[in-house]
């Protein structure tokens, strides 16, 4: 199977995530930074080889015969390119317009539809490999991008971007204030990757629901989702309980699949199949100890309490289909301050 490269991009990056007023105030002189819009889109790397060129994402979807394949091919030969991974957002995008991250998800799966293939675009920030060569600086990277892209017009597109310190930070932050598609701000500073949006936001497995003694039940609804962190090993760190955010029909829906697929119960709680990312938006973190679960032949094993991070004021944003279930996609350093594990 040929190298994910959006997936070990993601994984030898380490985003960190940064709350807005958080990121100001830690990195109040930070300077000669790099500050790139950050498109609400699937992350995606673009191979190019042998005047071929696909796109794939990190859960490994792969696109091909879209337009904006035949753009890049076009791109790269005229200027004497053989080989390219170029990293960025798959997006979709009609009538000049970014659609919100669901509809994106959506025409990204039926991307053969010949309805459908136009609308994927690509916004490329990142080039891994240029002629079989390392490009070794971010640097370079946007002096590329630019000598490739700027001035076309196409399903190719460079983010909004900026260099500098604070001020240029709170300038590009205010320019994409309630911009459809764009969910905060990508940093590149010393070698570190961060990326900051207006509130703490997390992907965690859903490993369970509830409760059945409450009266949401009575109503056939869900009260909340269980979540989980990941382990290095893959153990399921419980987190938090997320009980809002949701609407009646998917609190409805939930109820539904729950009922269908629990493998267990536990003083009310119900137990699912570790399958579902979901994204959380929540106001800060508690590191503290919590239950680790093992998985395995269907059930779940209690392994003690280990350390882990619980969710002050969590909110159900999404769910989160092209992400996995696993140590990278669900890790606990996901929170701020939340210690690397080994």
């Amino acid at each position: 199977m040929p190298a994910n490269y959006a997936r070990i991009w993601k994984e030898q990056l380490r985003l960190k995530e940064v709350a807005y007023e958080d990121f100001v105030t830690e990195f109040s002189n930070i300077s000669n930074a790099y500050f790139l819009e950050k498109i609400d889109g699937q992350l995606g790397a673009l191979v190019f080889k042998d005047e071929r060129a696909y796109l794939i994402s990190v859960n490994d979807i792969r696109i091909d015969n879209v337009p904006v394949l035949d753009e890049y091919r076009s791109v790269l030969l005229q200027n004497n390119i053989s080989s390219a991974i170029i990293v960025g957002e798959v997006a979709a995008v009609r009538s000049g317009q970014i659609l919100p991250f669901n509809k994106t998800e959506s025409i990204v799966k039926t991307s053969y539809k010949p309805e459908n293939a136009p609308l994927v675009h690509h916004f490329p920030f990142d080039i891994i490999l240029v002629n079989g060569k390392k490009v070794k600086s971010f640097d370079t990277t946007l002096t590329l991008l630019d000598r490739f892209f700027t001035g076309r017009t196409g399903r190719i597109h460079i983010p909004r971007w900026a260099q500098g310190g604070i001020k240029e930070f709170r300038s590009l932050w205010k320019g994409i204030q309630d911009k459809i598609g764009v969910d905060g701000i990508v940093v590149r500073w010393r070698g570190k990757a961060i990326k900051v949006k207006p509130a703490y936001t997390a992907d965690l497995a859903v490993i369970g629901a509830g409760n059945i003694y409450m009266p949401a039940w009575d109503k056939k609804w869900i009260s909340y989702l269980k979540a989980a962190w990941v382990d290095k090993d893959g153990a399921f760190l419980f987190s938090t309980n997320i009980g809002s955010g949701y609407t009646h029909e998917v609190r409805k829906d939930l109820f539904k699949e729950v009922s269908k697929k629990k493998i267990s119960e536990s003083r009310g709680d119900l137990f699912l199949k570790p399958d579902k990312v979901i994204e959380v938006k929540y106001d800060r973190a508690n590191i503290r100890q919590t239950m680790a679960y093992e998985y395995k032949n269907g059930k779940y094993h209690e392994l003690g309490v280990r350390l882990s991070a619980t969710l002050v004021i969590p909110r159900f944003l999404r769910f989160r289909d092209d992400k996995k279930p696993d140590s990278y996609d669900c890790r606990p350093e996901q929170v701020p301050n939340f210690p690397e594990r080994r």
